[in-house]
């Protein structure tokens, strides 16, 4: 029970996934205000530091952050899928291990392992979201010349 006398409840395991795959819906479809529907007014939404050099890195505030980041990603990408192959849920942290099929604005594409922590709130909306992926690769696909290949010292 919370301070009002109100029970807190997470959802069921299954519940939770059915809701989290509903987002997952949401995101292929490109319906922003579904996509929110699924986050907590204040969501803390962190994508990897290494994409800060493309606008993308660091944590994120709010619906008004959430829709500031993916208002940026068609600058740098192409698009990108995702799918989502594995959520493992307890009780209100859902790890989620998947692909994503990410294309270049000159189409080059590349498939890409993540992992996405989701932290969900009282209600079931999702108050943390981190998502974990190789920013090399990535930067590789967004911009080849931003990735410097390590010179052999030379006279060593």
């Amino acid at each position: 029970m919370n301070a009002t006398g109100a029970e807190n409840r997470i959802p069921a395991a299954s519940e939770v996934e059915k809701r989290i795959r509903a987002a997952y819906d949401a995101f292929h479809r490109r319906d922003i205000d579904a996509i929110l529907s699924y986050f907590a007014p204040g969501i803390v939404w962190v994508h990897p530091d290494g994409m800060r050099e493309v606008g993308l890195g660091g944590p994120k505030y709010g619906h008004d952050g959430m829709r500031e980041f993916l208002a940026r990603v068609p600058g740098v990408l192409g698009g990108m899928v995702l799918d989502p192959h594995e959520f493992l849920v307890d009780g209100d942290r859902v790890m989620v291990l998947g692909e994503r099929e990410v294309t270049s604005r000159d189409g080059q594409t590349a498939t890409l392992r993540f992992v996405h922590s989701w932290t969900l709130g009282a209600d079931g909306l999702a108050v943390h979201f981190e998502d974990c992926f190789d920013t090399v690769e990535m930067l590789r696909l967004i911009d080849p010349d931003s990735i410097r290949t390590p010179r052999p010292d030379v006279g060593a």
